[in-house]
């Protein structure tokens, strides 16, 4: 993903901080950041978990198709 102004980068990074912690606020137990998008793997801030919105909503639908299925977390 390229991005040309830095500071464009930036605000989208912030904007995915907030709706992150939004998503992370309803789980019962949330993720942990480890310093890689925990959909894509691509390599992070050490606080972020996720490497945009398309990764943060594919990880979301993954865990939702594993809990119907019984094998998630609650």
């Amino acid at each position: 993903m390229i991005h040309p102004d830095p500071s464009d980068r930036a605000s989208e990074l912030e904007e995915l901080a907030r709706q992150d912690a939004l998503v992370v606020s309803r789980r019962a137990e949330p993720p942990k950041a480890g310093g890689c998008c925990l959909y894509c793997s691509e390599r992070l801030a050490a606080s972020m978990r996720f490497c945009g919105p398309d990764c943060r909503n594919a990880y979301d639908e993954h865990q939702e198709l594993l809990r119907r299925r019984g094998k998630g977390k609650s």
